[in-house]
């Protein structure tokens, strides 16, 4: 009976011990009114260490009491006179473990029997198994908050090499680092990063997540906002390594840029025969806007409309054949620059009426082009605010657009945005064909297959792909695939008519060289037969992932709007695209890593793009200094941006509101506060002592001001899943002692080192002249204007024509004067005589076929060289005066621009 007793005892108190190690379901079921200690009902380090001390005491003892027997035996046989007691003996012997002398059986009640001693000490001792307090309050009564550890990390993440080494899936942002690993989120995630100014966001997460996202096997394409271009000089080598298109959009240096027109976009629109207004209105938005109108607001809304329908006039003129002598569509000159230049141009000329002898009716030639359009047009509607808002109100407008429209103005941004280095959609899309089919095919269902050739061994070419496709009302097909091909292999365009009958088109594809330019995808076609009558058919393939680097002048922010364009364009052109695809995603993932995004103009619609980007591959991580920064630049909407963070990281910020909002969302947790005090009765004194729960901060504000160099706090509210899809609460991270986030320079200097030289940019309008594109507006504005307007706008380029001849014949008679002087003038024309002065056609081609030439011009463009002394240069260069050039250059105050040139110089004409 005794022994049933004893052995139902320790199968409880095994039991007891089981629970009370088993770890609670992390805070799934609420905290219940039992009397449990504070804290997570988990066994404590120190009491299973004192657990294993008071074991290996007993399992001494147990062994010293068997060789004590064993001695005592020993000693029975010997004499009387020759017996000792051998306790000393039978100690010493207990503590050999390789002689001991106690079964297994005995062990495991000695095992049981530690942990309940221990637990029957420590609970007469006042002290819980979990190293607390024993305590009446019960667990999270006032929060049950507490950092993720380092093996929940493990467990939830997926772990890669922190450098040079290649690895399966995705990259992601880091969220952890130990050992030499990190452990990123791989999903498809929106992150918001607040670090104050030099806290180290650059070194801690955007240069590794940069390494890592390019180290993948399914690598992402980037689009990283970059105002100083460090993270461009630091990865643009190491990323082209790696196959990566890498693009520069430096809009403080323009000739030194990828080419970007906002216009080519809407353009391509208007050619698959869509409406173009809806993205016209949206890049216009972007222009205008401005966050305190004032009471112009009016005018601001009215300065949209006139841009727009300029806009869609230049489109609609350009992309009609019989507009130009050649008869062909010109869609290169179709430019915000003409766009404006428009506005500009017709809006100035006025022409006068006689109404009467009194009465004088003043006309101007942009309003009649536009009224005088047909009923209905999209322009005419866009721009009828306008027509009616009279001369003041009209006045009121221009000076509004006008300084909206400046930056478009400037001769470097005009070029800039006149081409295009790529196609924005090639960043998620890189693999698309698109043709042209009969207006009698209009939206038709037809299959295409993608097929290798076929050969006299093998006459049934291998499907390797199929696609059913329909083209649009007016006969355009556009569709992106993720096939792999190679040069050789056929597309095959099927249909089936209602008679049943079967026609075919079939083309040869020959893919681009992936070595060379950036850019060009498109495969050389060659049509095999084309039963179905298609035109037009192109195919873009591409592998190269693609990262585009934007860079603006921190000092001057009037460029930033055309890196807004980029942004807002890029995303819209995905977003489209993903609703024509089977499973609304990118093929490959888009990264937008914008380092302080404080600092950007506004983004159109940012609030719900956020809310819907991730379910389209497509994530954003926003660097901040501060929230403030958030609420100062998108007011309401900063709470729906900060919402859709799905990880939200502070490194560091001075910001107090900001600390405070962080501290609030890690949590709380319970903690016990107590009081004691004393009282009399009588003869007799007491001391009382209060237990209450009190609520504590998981981490505080004023700790958070303090984060270390390295240190780092993540919020993760719909990470509710480990690695295997388990669920887990999303417990706060921080990142301290040896899970810091180590800075990038300390061990991946080689790979990304800001302090590299600049690698080379490919500016494909670095020598284009904007006069090539310019559109002829008397043609333009016969088009719909009265035959009064056309008449007084060709007499204002009159006028201005005749003012430049003056001024040029009054130069060359003051030449010619000089010259006289001396009766006979034979020296050469002083280098202040050769400014200005036109090249001959053969200088002009010298200088066309000399990187030398063209980067001085490009230089003097973009205002960074003296509009003199440029001239000065290309003279000598059309003279090949050498020693007048070196001389000339060491005049040029920029150190860039001056090492830049000689180092051309140098290049080209082989001197040191």
């Amino acid at each position: 009976m005794k022994l049933n007793r004893v052995s139902n005892f320790l199968d409880t108190a095994q039991n007891k011990i089981r629970k009370l190690s088993k770890r609670r379901p992390d805070g799934e079921q609420l905290p219940s009114p039992e009397k449990i200690q504070v804290g997570q009902g988990m066994i404590s380090k120190k009491t299973i260490i004192l657990t294993i001390m008071v074991f290996l005491l007993l399992l001494y003892a147990d062994n010293s009491l068997h060789w004590l027997g064993i001695l005592l035996k020993e000693q029975s046989k010997k004499g009387i006179g020759h017996f000792s007691f051998p306790l000393a003996k039978a100690f010493e012997l207990g503590l050999n473990p390789l002689i001991c002398k106690v079964n297994f059986k005995e062990i495991f009640v000695l095992l049981i029997g530690s942990a309940i001693l221990t637990i029957f000490v420590l609970i007469k001792a006042g002290a819980g198994i979990n190293g607390g307090m024993v305590s009446n309050i019960a667990y999270g009564q006032k929060g049950d908050s507490r950092f993720t550890t380092l093996k929940e990390i493990k467990e939830q993440y997926k772990a890669i090499p922190d450098k040079d080494k290649r690895f399966p899936g995705y990259g992601g942002i880091p969220i952890s680092h130990y050992g030499k690993q990190y452990y990123i989120d791989d999903d498809s995630v929106n992150n918001i990063v607040v670090g104050t100014s030099r806290s180290g966001k650059g070194e801690m997460i955007v240069i590794p997540f940069i390494d890592n996202l390019s180290r993948a096997e399914n690598q992402s394409s980037m689009i990283v906002y970059d105002p100083k271009k460090e993270l461009y000089d630091a990865s643009a080598a190491t990323l082209k390594k790696r196959g990566y298109e890498v693009y520069l959009l430096d809009l403080g240096k323009q000739m030194n840029s990828m080419s970007y027109n906002p216009l080519d976009i809407i353009v391509k629109q208007v050619e698959k025969g869509e409406n173009p207004s809806q993205l016209i209105n949206s890049l216009t938005y972007q222009i205008m806007l401005k966050k305190d109108k004032g009471v112009n607001e009016w005018a601001y809304k009215d300065g949209q409309g006139e841009i727009n329908g300029a806009i869609y006039e230049l489109i609609k003129y350009c992309l009609d054949p019989n507009n130009f002598p050649d008869k062909k569509k010109h869609p290169e000159r179709i430019t915000l620059y003409n766009a404006i230049d428009f506005i500009i141009e017709a809006g100035t000329v006025n022409w006068y009426e006689q109404i009467s002898d009194n009465k004088v009716k003043t006309h101007n030639a942009l309003d009649d082009y536009f009224t005088h359009l047909p009923q209905g047009s999209y322009a005419k509607q866009q721009y009828a605010a306008v027509a009616s808002s009279g001369s003041k109100g009209q006045a009121t407008i221009n000076s509004v657009l006008n300084e909206q429209l400046k930056s478009f103005q400037d001769p470097g941004n005009a070029c800039l945005t006149s081409m295009n280095s790529f196609e924005l959609k090639s960043i998620g899309f890189p693999k698309y064909f698109s043709f042209r089919l009969p207006k009698k095919y209009a939206s038709t269902k037809m299959l295409l297959r993608f097929r290798k050739a076929a050969t006299k061994d093998s006459p049934e070419s291998k499907i390797i792909a199929e696609h059913k496709i329909k083209s649009n009302y007016t006969g355009f097909v556009e569709y992106n695939f993720d096939d792999k091909l190679v040069s050789g292999d056929w597309a095959e365009l099927s249909y089936e008519s209602s008679e049943g009958k079967q026609l075919h088109s079939v083309f040869s594809i020959k893919l681009a060289d992936f070595n060379g330019k950036q850019g060009e995808h498109d495969a050389i076609i060659k049509t095999l037969y084309n039963e179905l009558e298609v035109t037009d058919f192109r195919l873009a393939y591409s592998e190269k992932p693609i990262a585009v680097f934007m860079a603006t002048p921190d000092y001057d922010d009037s460029n930033s709007t055309i890196a807004t364009f980029f942004i807002n364009q890029l995303y819209t052109e995905l977003a489209k695209q993903c609703e024509i695809v089977p499973n609304h995603k990118t093929f490959r993932r888009v990264h937008f890593i914008l380092d302080e995004f404080g600092n950007l103009k506004p983004i159109e619609n940012m609030d719900k793009i956020m809310t819907v980007s991730a379910g389209r591959n497509i994530d954003y991580s926003l660097f901040l200094q501060s929230f403030e920064q958030l609420n100062t630049y998108y007011g309401k909407l900063a709470t729906t941006i900060k919402e859709q963070g799905q990880n939200q990281f502070l490194i560091k910020c001075i910001n107090n509101q900001t600390n405070v909002e962080f501290s609030k969302a890690a949590g709380q947790r319970t903690v016990e506060a107590g009081s004691s005090g004393n009282s009399n009765t009588g003869t007799t004194r007491s001391i009382n002592y209060n237990v209450r729960a009190e609520a504590e901060s998981l981490i505080t504000p004023s700790r958070l001001q303090q984060m270390l160099e390295g240190e780092d706090l993540i919020l993760r509210a719909v990470h509710r899943q480990d690695k295997w899809g388990n669920r887990v609460r999303p417990y706060p991270i921080f990142n301290t002692k040896k899970t810091m986030l180590p800075y990038a320079h300390t061990f991946l200097k080689d790979s990304f080192d800001p302090t590299n030289e600049l690698v080379d940019v490919e500016c494909l309008h670095k020598n284009l002249k904007l006069k090539d594109l310019q559109i002829d507006f008397v043609d333009f504005l016969s088009k719909s204007a009265t035959a009064e307007s056309v008449e007084a706008y060709k007499n204002s380029i009159g006028q201005a024509n005749d003012q430049e001849n003056d001024k040029k014949e009054n130069t060359d008679n003051k030449e010619k004067e000089d010259k006289d002087m001396g009766n006979e003038y034979t020296g050469p024309i002083s280098d202040d005589q050769m400014i200005g002065k036109n090249p001959t056609e053969a200088e002009e081609e010298k200088r066309a076929n000399s990187d030398f030439a063209r980067s001085v011009d490009g230089y003097m463009t973009e205002n960074e060289i003296d509009f003199k002394l440029a001239n000065k240069i290309l003279n000598y260069f059309d003279n090949d005066q050498f020693e007048k050039i070196k001389a000339a250059l060491n005049s040029i105050e920029d150190d860039e621009v001056r090492e830049d040139l000689e180092k051309e110089y140098q290049k080209e004409f082989k001197t040191e």
